[in-house]
């Protein structure tokens, strides 16, 4: 049902606008949870500590971001941890004034380690102008990476849960495009997850579940604004280098408690040929540099 609902709404005119508005009057999620400020916040938080530890300061930097979605918290926490520049790049015009001013409110009336400095300003007016102006904020949507000019000039790029949702092909050009846009000193951060994404709304299903698909199969519950690639961490691992860098650290995760899950999945043939620790992990982080 999920899947042909988004399958719709990729179907018919104006259809990014239904998602929203599901959001707000069916399952109840448009504004994020930010009742527990410090786990939501905590991956974004990881892209600031991977800086720090390979030597590249936040306050100094340009800090690109692609895949943002729409209430830019990601960003805002950026913002908050002293970065002065950014770039917001994403393939559809998702953000939204009042999501994002639910986050600004948020940060600025409560308190969260490490951050520097709070965010005042709720936007008021025209929503690209005012994040430009009162946070450092560029956001350019609809557009791709191949449209930023800035070779060589970027100091940080991160992504967060948006490289399993591109298709093999993309996924390479955009690494291509992230190699030609980081700066030789850079980083580029990753968090990438590799759970079955229904499980989110249906755990009943679990996180392998989609491994039981053939790729024919589950071409029909992927539909464009909801596909999700299916690859493994080590599949990451090999595209990183091709794309010609360098792993200056990673790592995987899955609890101990999901072998059994894994073990009741009868695998597609295409999963077969990976390892049972290839197959395990539902979250993972790269940080790179160029080779």
């Amino acid at each position: 049902m999920k899947a042909n609902a988004f399958r719709l709404m990729d179907s018919v005119p104006f259809g990014g606008a239904l998602y929203p508005l599901l959001q707000r009057c069916v399952t109840g999620r448009y504004y994020r949870n930010l009742a527990l400020l410090e786990k939501t916040a905590a991956p974004y938080l990881r892209h600031m500590d991977a800086c720090l530890r390979h030597g590249v300061d936040p306050a100094r930097s340009v800090y690109l971001e692609f895949g943002a979605g729409s209430d830019l918290f990601g960003n805002l926490i950026a913002y908050c941890c002293g970065v002065p520049r950014q770039i917001v790049v994403d393939v559809r015009p998702l953000v939204q004034r009042d999501q994002v001013n639910h986050v600004i409110k948020f940060l600025r009336d409560h308190e969260l380690a490490g951050l520097v400095r709070r965010p005042t300003r709720t936007l008021q007016g025209d929503v690209v102008e005012e994040l430009q102006e009162h946070y450092g904020i560029q956001y350019l949507a609809p557009a791709a990476l191949e449209s930023v000019a800035a070779s060589r000039a970027i100091d940080v790029i991160a992504s967060t849960s948006t490289l399993e949702h591109l298709e093999p092909a993309k996924l390479e050009a955009t690494m291509r495009q992230c190699h030609r846009l980081i700066r030789e000193d850079g980083i580029v951060s990753m968090i990438v997850y590799y759970d079955d994404h229904y499980a989110h709304t249906d755990p009943s299903i679990g996180p392998y579940n989609f491994l039981r698909f053939s790729r024919r199969r589950w071409a029909a519950y992927s539909p464009p604004s909801h596909f999700q690639n299916r690859l493994r961490h080590c599949d990451y691992a090999r595209m990183f280098r091709r794309a010609g860098f360098e792993i200056l650290f990673e790592k995987s995760f899955a609890p101990a408690s999901y072998d059994a899950l894994l073990r009741s999945v009868e695998l597609a043939d295409e999963f077969r040929g990976y390892a049972f620790d290839e197959l395990r992990p539902v979250y993972g982080e790269f940080v790179l540099k160029k080779a």
